[in-house]
């Protein structure tokens, strides 16, 4: 019998429709299951699937979740300008279907998943966050390497040849993995996104990140760097070394806003990290959030970082 690839084995997994705003859906992996919910983000290029190993271990402790934004994965890839406010809006409009809720996010997912955190903070019990996208930039924060690749993703005469056409930013997933991507999990990656068409929705995302004032985001952004120091509920960071969101020195950044927040380190690694850690991944969300009978969220936890200085 031929071994089902991680696709098909991903594929298996109880998934279901939610209608959002604009008649659209949002597709969901649901486990079903007893307790707080655990909803897992994904973000930029990605989809669901890079929460397939991390589902199995959450799922057998608590009700799991794992949404597809909207145009991603196996969410409708509606023909709309895909701006901060219908993805915002879409998986707002998602999340407040669900009781309260710990929300993992990733990336972009992260951006829209501490939004919704700073807008209803009664329905968020818990933020664990993984290269989350949450602060404002500038090309001074950029090597010369990541300059010059992400002004080309943002630069119009260029960015729909590299995006749509040759699916540069899918192909990269493996870029940020350590270990090394098979071409069977590659091509779970690049399921959703057969042509370019359904490759838009990629390129906007890279054309709204917000490095500088001109960004079209930047007011948004500028909007959760104004809420962050607002939440209260729990936060973790789980980081590596070195993730090119979450520098040290964007750590600190991160926790002058968030003084309450812990940091968990996993190891060596790179922005999809998802790859390499998703053991330790399940188990620091199992291990945090609350079990009937338990402790404290954060309870014991060892924070290998310093304070940042005051």
């Amino acid at each position: 019998m031929t071994e089902p690839t991680p696709l098909q084995r991903f594929d298996a997994l109880p998934r279901r429709r939610v209608p959002v705003l604009g008649g659209h859906h949002l597709s969901t992996i649901d486990t079903g299951g007893p307790g707080v919910p655990v909803v897992l983000v994904h973000g930029n290029p990605t989809w669901s699937f890079q929460w397939r190993d991390v589902i199995p271990t959450v799922a057998a402790h608590r009700r799991t979740l794992a949404p597809d934004l909207l145009g991603m994965g196996r969410s409708d890839h509606p023909a709309i300008r895909h701006d901060w406010d219908s993805h915002y809006g879409a998986l707002a409009a998602f999340l407040d279907t669900l009781p309260p809720h710990v929300i993992v996010a990733h990336d972009w997912g992260a951006s829209f998943g501490v939004r919704y955190a700073i807008d209803h903070p009664d329905r968020v019990t818990e933020l664990i966050l993984l290269e989350p996208l949450v602060l404002t930039e500038t090309w001074a924060d950029y090597d010369p390497a990541r300059r010059a690749r992400f002004e080309a993703l943002r630069d119009p005469a260029r960015n729909r040849e590299l995006v749509e056409g040759r699916n540069q930013m899918v192909e990269d997933v493996r870029n940020g993995v350590v270990r090394p991507m098979t071409e069977a999990e590659m091509d779970g990656y690049r399921a959703p996104y057969p042509t370019p068409g359904y490759r838009t929705v990629i390129r906007r995302f890279a054309e709204m990140k917000p490095i500088g004032e001109d960004s079209e985001t930047w007011a948004a952004f500028r909007g959760i760097e104004a809420g962050l120091p607002t939440l209260r509920m729990p936060v973790r960071l789980l980081t590596v070394e070195s993730g090119p969101l979450m520098s040290p020195d964007q750590i600190e950044r991160l926790w002058t806003l968030v003084p309450h927040m812990v940091v968990q380190l996993l190891g060596p690694g790179k922005h999809h990290f998802q790859e390499d850690y998703p053991g330790k991944i399940a188990e620091a969300i199992v291990g945090w959030t609350p079990r009937p009978g338990g402790g404290e969220p954060g309870a014991g936890d060892a924070n290998p970082w310093s304070a940042p200085a005051t």
